[in-house]
């Protein structure tokens, strides 16, 4: 930014405010442009104007605004503009170099500077954009929240001429602030800006402010407020889905909608309910559907389009008839309906709300080179066959002959739809292109919100949609251009829709598909084993669908019955049918139409007998099972030594046992047997003529030999048993099994188990002895040392005794440990083959240090003396002061103590500490020195009569003395080391007498404490 004029008055002193249009205030230079635009600053030096919003915002709610700015034609012009917020009036601006809102405490603005000031506000070289509060600019300081950056992603420069879109969003829930410029963000805060800046209060101001100096540019800003808005396509019955897709630079607050099916007027302000409503259309067709927004600038837009709700196509089916089970049924269909549905597409998004770039195409432009406005719209769903209906336009211009827009469809085949047509403020208003229009878009009358042929001309119209239906890619990116090839003008491409009418190309589905054969076909062929409702579903490609039903019926079919015999070989069986009325018999059977039939086959063989009754037949199988004889089974056991097995069979009606097997019923299935070895057993099964045998062996299993071990404990210890010659083991009382063959015992004396170990169903025994020698009991004595110092440990109740790590032995039972830390020690003692362990806790405590400190010396003036203790690991303190002369207050136990010496002398005081185990002692000299003293006379009087004759200082305590007498010249005229040597008023006590003067002496002293002290003053002499 730059001001070569600085200013720092409020608007209120420099202008008068004038109220521009309902709820915005305009201050200054600024003025209202018609259309919800404003100048903030005209074209001329020295300006500065500002407009805000009359209503205050509560920044506790988000906030989304989107506007239209223009910083001018002038590339070094100045010096920009800010969106700001502030809580003090609507009246707020000043002039300055803080484009109109510098200065204002607090305050938050979106500066964007296309005036560069290195010094004082760091500015980079290129217009830029920043965030910054209270009104300062600098980008060096804390009030410099975010940037700068350059204001566009694309360029350095914005002085353009070009409306620019600015939109700035609020989030108090993130409490982030987000600026894009041109669709793309530039800037991003996050900050409490309600507490920061606003120290609290939540309700401001928001504006834009702007100034110029000794160079300028006409800067300005629209609020956007464009109608918008998709539908989906349905199909009838379905509810349309209405989705708003406006856009505005102030909160929307109404939203009105004409459904365009003369149902009542839908309006509200609740966004909830009234911006994406959704509406069920009572019959198909197409609906001019109208919304129609506020917002709270009391700025209205309204917009059309049209609304697809599709016919479903119409189906019925036929073929239903009765037929026998197995046949076969020829089903048919006939579908209608609609051929052809429109298919509607509208622009959204970033594709909406394009600027024109002002003056960036030539005359005549040809759609290819120059800055122009791009829109794109993607279209998806076209069948082969579609047709193209229409386009329609939604396009603001302040001067629509300087505008040229172009159509180009996703292979780049283009069509001019307009060439410099109307004149100012001419705008675009729902205009429509369409084949079958007449009227050229030369010929409309301004607002052109009719249908019309485009500039390029009927004849390049019908080629453009000729060579569009033939484009392979016709489903993708349709855009439209538009270019201003004039200056001094503002534009914008709102939104724009496509038309065309697609196939409906339906498909058909028949249910069940069970034995069918062309279940997507119209004429499908069924073989239904039972009566079946078959429905047939035609769907379109949009969705819309209708289904009708056709049944084919089964006749009462024949259920023929038939029986199948088990024989034996050689036996004959006699086959019975039912269900039928006369039969035929497969296989050559005898009796062959009869219901039954004799047969005897040497194996098992099926037979088939069909049965009719009238036109319908069935069939059914018999089969006849031969055995040759029968299978029996028998089971096979493992017994012991003097066990009884039991033996089953089965497989026959009765049965017989060979020797050695006793029945448990008279031909029963179950026998017993007690063999000494083992011995196999035959049964023999019959039933009916059939019969047959089978074979059980009764096995003798082996009697295990169970060996266990006997161990050694001592009482108190667990034994482990472990016993091996079996496959599982049971143990007696007292033992507790751990494992396969394992257990443990802990008796308090010798004791004996049993295990009885069981292998293949047989058991053996053993005993195990668990011999339990005495237990012993250690003891063990610990000690308490200082650290540093030896314990001696001791142990009693073995023979032979083992110390754990730390601990020496020193005897049998004794140990010495030096630990550092307390520790516990662990001692072991063995007598026989059995142990025992204790131990012994040595405590260490921490030997304490005394350590004390006092001044040195000090003199009889100051016999107070403090004791500062700096004693460490200790409890209690005994003080000795040295002062024998005074035995009432000569100790103390005070933590730190403080005595008064009463004579000058050497003390030698003494410290001891304890902590109640452990003590150390120290001892500190101090000196209590005589005073020092020193007193210098200001005149004498020499002579002879033995009064105030001689000059000297006196005092008391002094180690060494100098003393030097100078004249007014500096002339050294006496001088003297011995204090009794003193100066009787001549030259170096000589003859020559010195006249009635002032003279300077000086001292030079060292006291008793050696310390040096200087004396330099006057001294009178009188005669």
């Amino acid at each position: 930014m730059k001001k070569e004029i600085i200013y720092l008055l409020l608007f209120t002193l420099l202008f008068a405010f004038k109220q521009g249009e309902a709820q915005y205030q305009i201050n200054g230079n600024g003025a209202a442009l018609g259309g919800n635009c404003y100048q903030i600053t005209p074209n001329t030096g020295g300006q500065v104007g500002s407009i805000w919003n009359t209503s205050l915002i509560d920044l506790s709610n988000a906030f989304d605004f989107t506007f239209f700015v223009n910083l001018g034609c002038d590339t070094a012009g100045a010096d920009g503009i800010c969106f700001g917020l502030q809580a003090q009036s609507t009246n707020v601006g000043v002039s300055g170099n803080g484009m109109g809102l510098g200065g204002v405490s607090p305050s938050l603005g979106i500066y964007i500077d296309t005036y560069q000031n290195s010094i004082p506000d760091f500015d980079p070289w290129y217009d830029h954009i920043s965030i910054n509060s209270n009104g300062d600019v600098n980008h060096s300081t804390a009030n410099n929240l975010a940037g700068p950056v350059p204001a566009s992603s694309s360029q350095f420069n914005v002085e353009d001429c070009i409306n620019h879109t600015l939109r700035i969003a609020w989030n108090p829930g993130t409490q982030t602030m987000q600026v894009w410029f041109d669709g793309v963000i530039r800037l991003t805060y996050t900050g409490n800006i309600i507490a920061n800046v606003f120290g609290g209060n939540p309700n401001v101001y928001w504006g834009f402010t702007g100034g110029s100096g000794l160079y300028y540019n006409a800067q300005s800003f629209c609020i956007v407020i464009v109608a918008n808005f998709s539908a989906t396509t349905v199909c009838q019955g379905v509810a349309t889905q209405f989705t708003d897709l406006s856009t505005s630079g102030t909160p929307i607050t109404s939203w009105t909608w004409d459904f365009g099916d003369g149902t009542a007027l839908l309006s509200g302000s609740t966004a909830g309910t009234y911006q994406n409503p959704s509406h069920v259309y009572a019959a198909a067709g197409i609906y001019t559907v109208q919304e129609t927004i506020t917002n709270s600038g009391a700025g209205t837009s309204t917009v059309s389009h049209q609304v697809t709700v599709l016919a479903a196509p119409t189906v019925t089916a036929s073929g239903g008839m009765t037929v026998c089970s197995g046949q076969s049924a020829m089903l048919s269909a006939v579908v209608g309906g609609p051929s052809n549905i429109p298919a509607t597409f509208n622009s959204s998004g970033a594709n909406n709300n394009v600027a024109v770039p002002d003056s960036g195409v030539p005359f005549g432009w040809t759609g290819t080179g120059g800055s122009f406005a791009t829109s794109t719209l993607s279209v998806t769903g076209l069948n082969p066959g579609w047709t193209f209906t229409g386009i329609t336009l939604n396009m603001s211009h302040t001067f629509d002959a300087d505008l040229i827009v172009y159509l180009f469809d996703p292979c780049g085949n283009s069509i001019q739809l307009i060439n410099n047509n109307g004149g100012a403020g001419d705008n675009f208003t729902n205009t429509t292109f369409t084949p079958s229009a007449s009227t050229a878009i030369g010929s409309g009358v301004a607002p052109f919100n009719g249908t019309f042929v485009p500039a390029g001309g009927a004849a390049a119209w019908s080629a453009f949609i000729t060579a569009s239906q033939g484009c392979a890619g016709a489903n993708g990116n349709w855009t439209l251009e538009a270019g201003d090839d004039a200056g001094g003008d503002l534009g914008t491409i709102n939104n724009w829709t496509l038309n065309f009418n697609n196939p409906a190309s339906p498909t058909y589905v028949w249910a069940p598909t069970t034995g069918m054969t062309g279940s997507t076909t119209l004429t499908p062929t069924v073989s239904p084993t039972v009566t079946t409702t078959y429905t047939l579903t035609a769907t379109n490609s949009f969705g819309c669908s209708d289904t009708a039903q056709t049944t084919v019926i089964i006749a009462a079919g024949l259920n023929i019955g038939v029986n199948s015999p088990s024989i034996c070989s050689g036996q004959t069986a006699t086959l019975t049918a039912t269900g039928g009325t006369t039969y035929t018999w497969s296989g050559g059977v005898a009796n062959a139409g009869a219901d039954t039939a004799n047969v005897s086959p040497a194996a098992t063989t099926t037979y088939t007998v069909t049965g009719t009754t009238g036109s319908c037949t069935g069939s059914a199988v018999a089969t006849v099972t031969v055995s040759a004889g029968l299978t029996l089974l028998v089971n096979s056991q493992g017994i012991c030594l003097g066990q009884t097995a039991l033996l089953a069979a089965s497989g026959a009606t009765t049965y017989a046992w060979s020797a050695g097997a006793t029945a448990t019923t008279l031909g029963g299935n179950s026998a017993t047997a007690s063999p000494a070895t083992t011995t196999t057993y035959t049964v023999t099964g019959n039933t009916g003529s059939c019969s047959g045998t089978a074979v059980a062996t009764v096995t003798i299993n082996p009697v295990p030999v169970v060996l266990v071990n006997s161990p050694f404990i001592c009482q108190g210890m667990t034994a482990t048993l472990t016993a091996t010659g079996a496959a599982t083991y049971t143990w007696s009382a007292g033992a507790t099994a751990t494992g396969v063959g394992m257990a443990t015992a802990s008796p308090i004396t010798t004791t004996t188990y049993t295990v009885t170990g069981t292998m293949a169903g047989c058991s053996g025994t053993a005993v195990s002895t668990v011999t339990v020698g005495a237990s012993i009991t250690i003891t063990a004595t610990g000690a308490a040392i200082c650290s540093g110092d030896v314990a001696h440990l001791s142990a009693n109740g073995g023979t032979t005794y083992v110390w754990s790590s730390g601990a020496t032995s020193t005897g049998i039972n004794t140990a010495d440990a030096s630990p550092l830390t307390s520790t516990t020690y662990t001692v072991t003692g063995t007598t026989g083959g059995c142990s025992g362990t204790a131990t012994a806790s040595v405590i260490v405590n921490p030997t304490p240090v005394a350590v004390f400190y006092a001044p040195l010396a000090t003199s009889e003036f100051t016999p107070d003396v403090h004791f500062t203790n700096q004693s460490v690991n200790s409890l209690q303190y005994y003080w000795n002061f040295g002062d024998f002369a005074d035995p009432a207050t000569n100790t103390s136990t005070e933590t730190n103590p403080s005595h008064r010496y009463a004579d000058t002398g050497t003390y030698c005081v003494k410290l001891k500490v304890t902590n109640g185990a452990c003590a150390d002692s120290t001892t500190l000299c101090i000196d209590i020195t005589p005073e020092f003293t020193f007193y210098v006379p200001n005149a004498f009087t020499p002579g002879e009569d033995g009064k105030n004759d001689e000059f000297y200082g006196k005092g008391t305590n002094i180690k060494s003395y100098e003393m030097s007498i100078y004249n007014r010249w500096g002339e050294l005229i006496f001088f003297s080391n011995d204090i009794n040597r003193h100066w009787n008023g001549r030259v170096n006590n000589g003859t020559e007498s010195m006249p009635a003067d002032v003279y300077v002496y000086v001292f030079n002293i060292v006291d008793n404490l050696k310390n040096a002290r200087k004396y330099i003053g006057s001294v009178t002499l009188v005669q």
